[in-house]
């Protein structure tokens, strides 16, 4: 049935697989009325029905309204199974660190779409035809709006409200493909780089910042998350002594203490600056700051910045519960940790780890291949981890 499917869904555009299946269980209903009564027809439009919610996968579709009505098919998936492997082209184990745990992220996939609708209104003095055509459609936008879109703006890119609309749709079309093949060149993982350096310039200027995976998470999540229902009010005490406060979705930077626990880690840092989030972040992504800056001369008087990475081993931590003190709400929260990126001690090269719906942990290296292990793997693991992130459970 999915093979008919595709069949009539390359003739017919303006209808996704999904759609066309069950115009095909309607047409099917009928047919079985006709011919054997209504106990038949309503068996049929019952399993053709189930078939269709099989087929539309594990669509992560966000609690909030799109700006724009979106067709199901721009939504990206969260796997269940192992993740497709990543060949490394020399200088791509950041950004595929980053990019085995960006895919296993629903607030991320749920926002992605959202994050590209909002931006849409940024192009209406755009007098590109194919640009005027999909913004003035009547019903909701496709998949195939998304890639003409893309196409489009490519020779808009130099405009600075293209910049950010461009690199989110390159984004989407790169997990899109990502989730939906068995092995991904790193140099198509390297596309990161190209999307990241549209929006700031100055990240391919500096060596460092182009191999930290935490700068390349923070440079693609910033942009999604920016005006959407997952940013708040971040509230704590700044170095001088007085009261602040930043726009926060649930990032922080955590001192490299390897006495105590990630969640001890955490809840030291927040009794410190007397931190508050408003509510509870549905993610927690958490940066250790395992980056010792040092500055060394070089020609004319100028200072050049090193880095050395700390690989002092930490403890992990499975959950963190926060209690009602650290939200304005009053309200506590539990968090379960769901992915890792890690920096290798000795080794200029990154990996990573993560937690599947179902709680299966894999292990990912674009040096070698994807394999599931065991949660004590996964933990130990995590004790050199770099970069950890917790999904909300409570």
């Amino acid at each position: 049935m999915a093979s008919i499917c595709g069949k009539l869904t390359s003739c017919v555009p303006s209808f996704n697989k999904t759609n066309m299946l069950r115009f095909i269980i309607g047409a099917g209903g009928l047919a079985a009325y006709w011919a054997s009564g209504p106990v038949a027809a309503a068996f049929t439009m019952l399993a053709g029905y189930a078939y269709s919610k099989k087929l539309d996968g594990n669509r992560v579709v966000p609690m909030q309204a799109p700006a724009r009505p979106l067709d199901p098919s721009v939504y990206l998936f969260q796997p269940k199974g192992q993740a497709a492997r990543i060949r490394n082209d020399g200088n791509s184990c950041a950004f595929s660190s980053v990019l085995w745990n960006l895919a296993n992220m629903p607030e991320i996939l749920g926002e992605l779409p959202l994050a590209i609708a909002r931006r849409l209104n940024q192009i209406e003095r755009l007098a590109d035809p194919t640009i005027q055509r999909i913004l003035q459609k009547r019903g909701p936008l496709q998949l195939a709006d998304f890639e003409a879109l893309r196409i489009a703006l490519i020779g808009y890119e130099a405009r600075p409200e293209c910049k950010e609309l461009l690199s989110l749709l390159q984004l989407h079309d790169l997990i899109r493909e990502f989730q939906t093949t068995d092995e991904m060149l790193g140099a198509r993982v390297n596309d990161f780089r190209t999307i990241i350096y549209r929006m700031d310039p100055t990240f391919e200027a500096t060596g460092i910042r182009m191999g930290d995976a935490h700068d390349i998470f923070m440079h693609l999540a910033e942009p999604i998350f920016r005006n959407s229902r997952l940013e708040q009010q971040f509230h704590f005490t700044n170095n001088l002594g007085n009261p602040s406060r930043v726009s926060n979705w649930g990032h922080l930077e955590l001192p490299l203490n390897p006495d105590i626990s990630i969640a001890d880690t955490m809840l030291e840092y927040l009794n410190t600056c007397n931190g508050q989030f408003n509510t509870a972040p549905q993610l927690l992504a958490l940066n250790l700051k395992r980056n010792d800056f040092t500055y060394v001369e070089g020609k004319e008087n100028r200072w050049i910045p090193t880095i050395t990475m700390l690989f002092h081993p930490v403890k992990p931590s499975d959950t963190i519960q926060l209690g009602p003190d650290y939200f304005r709400d009053r309200r506590g929260a539990r968090y379960q940790l769901v992915g890792v990126s890690r920096r290798l001690e000795g080794r200029a090269h990154y990996d990573a780890t993560w937690k599947r719906p179902g709680g299966q942990w894999y292990y990912g290296d674009d040096l070698n291949k994807v394999y599931s292990i065991s949660s004590e793997e996964a933990r130990k693991t995590a004790a050199q981890g770099y970069l950890f992130f917790y999904r909300k459970i409570s």
